[in-house]
């Protein structure tokens, strides 16, 4: 009859059934690859990408808020981002990318927009995968969907939890105080969906929104209201809200 193990020589045999059992068990969710829907289709991403390309001012604004940072981007890198953007490679204007270029930075990531990439898609898949969101659509949503992409769907939920949060705290200030005065710099930016989606959520009055817009906007002293679309830009436009509401 074998004699018992030592209570030491247990201990270290269960520890090694349980290194091998964690060996074997799947990656996590945000770790591995995944099959993402999209505007476009069905694509399969890396997970969590190392080399992602934004090529749509939301897609870097979200990537950022991941602190995901792209290796480069198309478009004008609108300045409420910062030093974020320090290193991230221009790729040419959003509708007209640098094809070329992209592929050279050898990219595991592609994100772009049906509204603007369409025509280029089967060309960026062959570079790397792409997942595109539509323009069209409120941010929210495209924030999961990047959340999902870019390996932090629930990063992606707590960010839009906090983004609610402080969306509330504004709304009972103006509440309190009065809609805000804003300035002129910001008005023409009132007619945009993305603003119009966040003047909506704190309960303030606005022009009824024109999505052609867009093709206008240019970074200038209030970025985040005239050209940023996402997570980073929506929170700035709640601070601008909350100073613009001061007595």
């Amino acid at each position: 009859m074998p004699r018992p193990l030592p209570a030491l020589s247990a201990a270290l045999a269960l520890a090694l059934v349980g290194c091998q059992a964690t060996a074997s068990d799947d990656a996590p969710e945000s770790e591995r690859p995944i099959k993402v829907q999209h505007a476009l289709g069905e694509t399969k991403v890396p997970g969590r990408a190392e080399r992602p390309v934004a090529l749509y001012p939301s897609e870097l604004d979200d990537a950022l808020a991941f602190g995901s940072v792209p290796i480069a981007a198309a478009g004008a890198l609108p300045r409420y981002l910062g030093e974020r953007t320090a290193g991230i490679t221009q790729v040419g204007p959003i509708a007209r990318p640098d094809v070329a270029e992209i592929e050279a930075l050898d990219p595991d990531l592609v994100l772009g927009t049906k509204q603007s990439h369409k025509r280029l898609y089967k060309r960026l898949k062959e570079i790397a995968p792409t997942v595109v969101l539509d323009q069209k659509v409120d941010w929210k949503p495209n924030l999961r969907q990047d959340g999902e992409t870019l390996g932090h769907p629930d990063f992606a939920e707590k960010l839009l939890t906090d983004y609610d949060r402080q969306a509330a705290r504004v709304k009972r200030l103006i509440r309190r105080r009065g809609e805000p005065t804003l300035p002129s710099e910001v008005r023409p930016a009132l007619r945009r969906p993305f603003v119009a989606s966040i003047l909506d959520d704190v309960g303030v009055d606005h022009p009824k929104p024109r999505s052609d817009l867009l093709r206008d906007a240019r970074p200038g002293r209030y970025d985040a209201w005239t050209l940023g679309i996402g997570y980073i830009a929506a929170t700035r436009i709640l601070a601008d809200l909350r100073r613009f509401s001061r007595p």
